[in-house]
């Protein structure tokens, strides 16, 4: 071991069972047991004066699968990213978050609408209708018809608790879809991905809460009152002649 970072061993017998792909993805530093997640460090190797694991051995190629389900999924990820950017004509980062929009969008709208579909199916469900006989019954036949009352009156009820459930359990979908939906368009989100989805920034546009330009109209800043042909502006009186008709 040098500077207690030692470099992978070099086993001429066992680099028979390494697989190609995994060569160059091979770490510089040594492997140890432990998995990816779990190396230890260099202080905890040279205490223990712990020994690497073998090139070809089966944890080494164990350790080495890991990295290299790592670095499959994260290929398959970035190539992912590219057609999404190809595919709404703009960048990877523009193409995956426009993608992933689109689809939040989308499931918001079909959770929204079965929502919306079972609670229509709920309101529009009665009670059913009870059998029943008129004139004299037998005491058997009143007790049949009495059992068979109660049990459309449970069915009934074990319905009503379990549409009520499922209603339940679409609303937090509706709820959990249009949480990520927001977050989607916040604004140091959109500005970073979808900037022409924010307004303007416009720092000379009047404020809404600024009336000034309507002052004559509503009277919201300036104490006005027309009395006849006077104006009071303030504290500024101002006399308005009749216009002459030259006819």
């Amino acid at each position: 071991m040098s500077n207690g970072n030692p470099t992978s061993p070099v086993n001429t017998d066992k680099w028979e069972n390494v697989p190609e792909h995994y060569i160059p993805l091979i770490p510089v530093s040594a492997i140890y047991k432990g998995g990816v997640l779990n190396q230890l460090s260099r202080m905890k190797i040279w205490k223990k004066k712990l020994q690497p694991l073998a090139v070809g051995s089966d944890g080494w190629l164990a350790h080495m699968k890991e990295i290299y389900d790592h670095h499959k999924t994260m290929m398959e990820y970035e190539q992912e990213r590219i057609i999404a950017g190809i595919q709404w004509d703009t960048s990877p980062d523009q193409g995956e978050y426009q993608r992933d929009l689109c689809n939040v969008t989308m499931e918001f709208t079909n959770a929204h609408y079965n929502h919306g579909m079972k609670l229509t199916e709920i309101s529009s469900e009665v009670i059913p209708d009870l059998p029943t006989v008129s004139g004299p019954l037998k005491e058997s036949e009143r007790k049949k018809l009495e059992k068979r009352q109660s049990q459309l009156l449970k069915e009934f009820e074990q319905r009503k608790r379990d549409n009520a459930e499922i209603l339940e359990n679409l609303h937090s979908w509706v709820i959990i879809y249009e949480d990520a939906l927001a977050d989607y368009f916040r604004k140091d989100i959109s500005l970073a991905f979808q900037p022409c989805a924010i307004m303007d920034d416009r720092p000379l546009k009047r404020r809404a809460n600024d009336n000034g330009n309507l002052d004559t109209h509503y009277g919201c800043h300036k104490d006005k009152k027309r009395w006849g042909s006077i104006w009071f502006d303030g504290f500024k009186e101002v006399r308005v002649r009749p216009r002459v008709d030259d006819s």
